[in-house]
């Protein structure tokens, strides 16, 4: 923890110890994985009681080759499952004799399938979830007693993604990937089959399938074909498809005593994750607080107010309106309307890094406002309170309250605290203004916010301005700072004709004319499809290289174009569209997506927008680069696209562990200026003689 100022002030900050992960040191790893080891073959031995593979040596080469404990079952079901869906090849000489003459299944051959359910199980895990380290993957599915569905709920709840939707479409795909993934890590002969399976067996799932896999005993070979065509891949996947399988989670939970996913202890604390899942929800916010601005006042003055001081703190009783009231009150007091500070729509990475900047210096102000009020509320304990409350800062102070701590200074050193963590240009002037708005400027701001409506008109948003700078007793003055000047690569204007491209093309396939205009770029990844290594022409006798990325990941919000027919939509639409870095114009997808909710988790997944922390939206359903295939070759441990590979080299490809370091250092930049290289160094090349 980090103190400045006053010793009542508790600043948290990125470097701050109390933000530090809580690693195991290496022998508590290891000891728990190797207690998930024994508990899984615990469950091997079951399943073979359960099999009788003394007298069915076919079903046992099935279960040494493809009889894995993952999928959407409890373990030992998930082994019957998996080894009655697999194929029926032959069985090697060697491998006959041995089954025959030993009755049960020993030795290596069991060993090493039980070690690699465990990979596939940690797999499953880090694939599903972002940010979500291997070893955190372990100590839930001990909670979980390797339960993969029930670790899930566990991530789920110690999260607080209280709106995660477990039955969209987004978390179906995401099971089948991580499904695919866990089968892939695991070696399964056929893991498109495996997948299959699961995904037709899911809507059958009733209470008699489930007795009849959890029977202590199947004494004929009758119900072993019973159950065979009950694995077996023929019915088509239904909508609702794992609606059933996360209602049998809740089911084995009573089973074993728990009413709820909450009333297990976990025994540790997830900093990093807690802290992630609370910058997804601000990131939210503020795609809500772009989409409430009318376009011409946002392009004008208000996009450099929100970047640099629409802090989603505040009196109001929601975080968007915090960051409208905080934009609006710094525009009037310290900007006032300037004709040649128009933002320049090419501008689009400088204002996706800024608007990663700001989300990040809020998460640290209301966690410094929180940790200064309630000097005795633990970091963690902090971001649960927020958590709880939607980020919204009232509402974390009265469960803060709730849970037994009271405030032990006033609310402007609370608000001191929380400009000075968030890097607030003038952050005397904005504790002084924040604390001192009475119940009615609040009420009236609420009023011409329109109580958290789609669109704040121009005119409303003028009276609000004169509101916030009337002068009050004791209010410190701002001074008025000279813009910050954040280097624009020069192919940002590539970016945003691209997307108006894209945008028009959309239009046209919907109505056969022009529908949107660009409101905004709001996110902005162009290091997607790649590395690949590639040499510039000679300098000085030398040969230097650079990584080229294929496509650009983009979050847009889109407005009803001026005169186009039909109802205008109450606010812009955000879109997500997937550029080509190279001179055509192609646009492999381009179509509006919905924000999450808060607190309800980051999917669908998409490898490289993770490994930026970009916090960019991207479609449920509609296929993009990152989304399946590159995990897959993740966890094959092979390279995206460079021929010249080494897979023992950890620098020429993607890892879990790789993606969670590079993007939890740029989702924790909260300093001036940009977090990327050049352009030209980060390997975004689009200029065809360099490509020679």
């Amino acid at each position: 923890m980090a103190t400045t100022g006053s010793s009542r002030r508790r600043v948290f900050a990125p470097d701050s110890p109390t933000n530090w992960v809580n690693v195991p040191v290496g022998k508590q790893r290891d000891a728990d994985t190797s207690l998930l080891l024994a508990k899984i073959k615990a469950f091997y031995r079951e399943a073979q009681r359960r099999l009788i593979v003394k007298v069915r040596p076919a079903t046992a080469a099935r279960l040494l080759s493809a009889g894995y404990c993952f999928g959407l079952l409890d373990p030992i079901s998930n082994i019957l499952v998996n080894t009655l869906s697999a194929s029926s090849g032959p069985i090697p000489d060697d491998q006959r004799e041995a089954l025959l003459k030993g009755g049960v299944v020993r030795g290596k051959r069991l060993q090493d399938a039980q070690t690699r359910s465990l990979d596939g199980l940690i797999t499953f895990l880090t694939c599903f979830f972002p940010y979500l380290e291997e070893w955190e993957a372990v100590r839930y599915l001990l909670l979980a007693d390797a339960d993969p569905l029930l670790a899930a709920r566990l991530v789920v709840h110690d999260r607080g993604l209280k709106r995660f939707d477990f039955s969209s479409g987004a978390t179906a795909a995401a099971l089948r990937m991580s499904l695919k993934c866990a089968a892939l890590c695991a070696k399964h002969p056929e893991p498109d089959q495996l997948v299959g399976a699961w995904m037709a067996l899911s809507p059958r799932l009733d209470q008699r399938a489930v007795s009849e896999l959890s029977a202590a005993r199947l004494v004929t070979l009758g119900r072993l074909r019973g159950l065979t065509k009950l694995v077996s891949p023929s019915s088509p996947e239904a909508p609702d498809l794992m609606r059933r399988c996360w209602e049998l989670v809740a089911c084995r939970l009573q089973g074993r005593g728990d009413d709820d996913v909450s009333g297990k202890a976990v025994a540790f604390q997830h900093r990093r994750s807690l802290r992630r899942t609370l910058l997804d929800t601000i990131h939210g916010f503020y795609l809500r607080a772009f989409a409430r601005l009318p376009a011409g006042e946002l392009r004008s003055k208000y996009h450099r107010s929100l970047l640099d001081a629409g802090h989603c703190y505040g009196p109001m009783d929601d975080p968007v309106s915090n960051i409208l009231l905080n934009t609006v009150w710094y525009d009037a007091a310290a900007f006032p309307p300037n004709s040649e500070e128009e933002l320049d729509m090419g501008d689009a990475a400088a204002t996706a890094q800024s608007l990663l900047r700001i989300a990040a210096r809020s998460l640290y102000g209301l966690l410094s406002f929180l940790g200064t009020r309630y000097p005795d509320l633990e970091y963690p304990d902090a971001i649960r309170c927020l958590l709880s409350a939607d980020a919204d800062l009232g509402a974390a102070a009265t469960e803060a309250e709730r849970l037994g701590h009271r405030p032990r200074c006033t609310v402007r050193e609370a608000y001191a605290a929380a400009a000075a963590a968030a890097w607030h240009p003038q952050p005397d002037a904005q504790a002084q203004r924040l604390s001192s708005c009475g119940t009615d400027t609040i009420s009236i701001a609420s009023s011409l916010l329109q109580n958290g409506g789609p669109l704040v008109s121009s005119q409303d948003l003028m009276r609000l301005g004169s509101l916030l700078i009337s002068p009050k007793p004791g209010d410190v003055p701002p001074q008025r700072q000279p813009a910050s000047v954040v280097p624009r690569p020069p192919q940002d204007g590539r970016i945003y004709a691209k997307v108006k491209a894209a945008l028009t093309r959309y239009s046209l396939q919907v109505i056969d004319r022009p529908m949107y205009e660009v409101h905004v770029i709001c996110g902005v990844n162009e290091r997607v499809s790649g590395p690949e290594l590639r040499v510039k022409q000679k300098w000085n006798g030398c040969l230097p290289y650079f990584f080229h990325y294929y496509r650009t990941h983009v979050n847009f919000l889109a407005s009803a174009a001026a005169g186009a027919d039909g109802p205008a939509p109450a606010a812009p639409v955000l879109f997500f569209a997937e550029l080509s870095n190279d001179q055509d114009d192609e646009t492999a997808c381009c179509q509006p997506v919905s924000a999450p909710p808060p607190c309800a988790g980051h999917l669908p997944r998409c490898l490289y927008c993770d490994h930026e922390a970009s916090g960019i939206v991207h479609p449920a359903v509609e296929e993009f680069h990152g989304r399946q295939l590159e995990f897959e070759k993740m966890v094959c441990r092979e390279d995206m696209f460079d021929d010249e590979f080494d897979p023992d080299h950890e620098d020429q490809h993607f890892t879990n562990y790789d993606i969670i370091e590079e993007s939890e250092y740029i989702a924790e930049w909260v300093e001036e200026g940009c977090y990327y290289d050049s352009l030209e160094d980060s390997g975004c090349e689009c200029d065809d003689d360099d490509d020679d």
